[in-house]
């Protein structure tokens, strides 16, 4: 998991230089600094922000990936 990313090329830098596969992509987003400020959860702050999406996306990843069979 890559954390803070700024620019397309960061997980992939990530993967490089762990030597990890990088199974997903968490945006640096100022919607979270702003939730967090206003004491509300970023679901319920930043709800439609692209940190809440990008996890949302991760978590539906990893469900088909590691999902029993």
């Amino acid at each position: 998991m890559a954390n803070r990313v700024v620019e397309p090329g960061d997980a992939a830098e990530v993967a490089h230089g762990t030597g990890l596969e990088v199974i997903g992509a968490l945006p640096l987003d100022p919607t979270i600094s702003a939730a967090d400020r206003l004491g509300v959860a970023a679901l319920d702050g930043a709800a439609a922000g692209p940190f809440v999406t990008a996890v949302a996306e991760l978590v539906d990843y990893c469900t088909r990936r590691f999902a029993e069979p």
